[in-house]
């Protein structure tokens, strides 16, 4: 069954039994189109000047042209969805039940179709927005290639966009996962979201996402790529190894992976007591053992992996614990003031007023401020320390 109608009922028009139904919109007026699915496997095509829904196993098809609004509703079944768009700026919208795609001159809507795909292909600026649903959720950006949001009873996937943005705010476990590039790329992370910039084909691209529970970058695929992380009010604590960090809001309120970012700076400045955790790249590593450098200054650390690109640091943070397992692994404490005292007992070396402490290192180094005579107390060492500059020995 088919009709159209003018919007007053100054006409009305019906077709029965056809297997394929046209509507056209040619004469002007603002025209909408409605089309229902069946409670089988519908397929839907929707461009923003034709779409197609082919209903069930294909006996009936509905076609509408030049609509100025079309809705397709898919009234269950394992339907698919199919979003193409125009040669201008587009912005889609998708729900775990909904999508909507706009568009100069266009607004098209698709009603629980359990699988959409929107495609980007024909230029403009093209952007897309994803929601959650109420259970748990994941959404994954691969820039260059697709970025998804899947959960129970739905998977929402998009091409081509030149940036995206999801929230995660209906409840559920939700968890983000953003990968870099082969070019150089950059991830931000703040408590409530994260992001993912950098350029492809010459032109910059930004992914957002807000509210994840776990949210995480991956910067598996080259160029040389930096994170920044950024703590909250409450105490946060931060695990940091050379090709891996991750960051924890108090109770479990955020949770943030970084995995192979040649630089992480993690900023601590926003209040709590947070406290950072470096390991050293023995702990993760089976065979040959490699080197590390770890540096403490007056305001913050950092650990670097020896003959590579991985520098990992943290600004802010109160308390500072530095592991090393294995390896000719070296802790340099540099700028060290008047004020301050390097303890050594066993294997550790403190300096309280910084709430550093060094532990397993074969090699410590201290090295004073210009003018300063700090103070330096060892017992009974198991490492080489190393003097530099003026100090007062107890």
């Amino acid at each position: 069954f088919a009709s159209m109608r003018e919007i007053n009922n100054a006409y009305r028009n019906e077709s029965r039994g056809f297997e394929i139904v046209t509507g056209n919109s040619v004469l002007g007026g603002f025209d909408r189109a409605v089309v229902y699915g069946t409670s089988g496997a519908d397929h839907l095509r929707v461009m923003p000047e034709f779409a197609q829904l082919t209903r069930g196993t294909g006996q009936t098809e509905f076609r509408a042209s030049q609509f100025d609004r079309f809705e397709a509703k898919g009234l269950g079944g394992n339907d698919v969805a199919e979003f193409t768009d125009s040669v201008g700026n587009d912005h889609i919208t998708l729900e775990h039940n909904r999508t909507i795609m706009t568009g100069n001159g266009f607004h098209n809507t698709a009603t629980d179709f359990a699988t959409v795909y929107a495609r980007a292909t024909r230029g403009g600026n093209d952007q897309a927005t994803f929601f959650d649903s109420a259970g748990d959720d994941t959404y994954i950006v691969r820039p260059g290639e697709s970025i998804s949001m899947t959960g129970q009873g739905y998977e929402n996937k998009i091409w081509g966009f030149d940036g995206s943005t999801a929230f995660a705010d209906n409840g559920g476990f939700d968890q983000s996962f953003m990968f870099d590039t082969d070019g150089d790329d950059v991830f931000m992370a703040r408590p409530t979201n994260s992001s993912i910039t950098g350029q492809l084909d010459g032109q910059r691209y930004e992914h957002v996402s807000h509210n994840f529970e776990v949210m995480t970058g991956d910067a598996s695929n080259g160029g040389f790529d930096a994170a920044f992380t950024y703590d909250s009010a409450g105490d946060d604590q931060i695990t940091i190894r050379p090709d891996y960090a991750e960051v924890r809001g108090a109770n479990d309120s955020f949770r943030h992976r970084l995995l192979n970012f040649q630089t992480v700076l993690a900023h601590g400045n926003a209040g709590g007591n947070d406290t950072a955790t470096f390991l050293d790249t023995y702990v993760f590593t089976t065979g040959a053992v490699s080197n590390d450098r770890f540096v403490s200054t007056g305001d913050r650390a950092s650990m670097n992996q020896m003959g590579t690109d991985f520098r990992k640091t943290v600004e802010g943070y109160e308390t500072i614990n530095t592991f090393s397992t294995g390896g000719d692994d070296i802790a340099v404490f540099e700028d060290v003031q008047d004020t301050e005292r390097l303890e050594g007992d066993g294997a550790n070396a403190t300096i309280a007023s910084r709430g550093t402490r060094v532990n397993g290192f074969g090699q410590v180094q201290a090295a004073s401020r210009d003018n300063h005579n700090p103070t330096a107390d060892l017992e009974v060492v198991n490492f080489v320390f190393e003097q530099i500059g003026d100090w007062f020995n107890v």
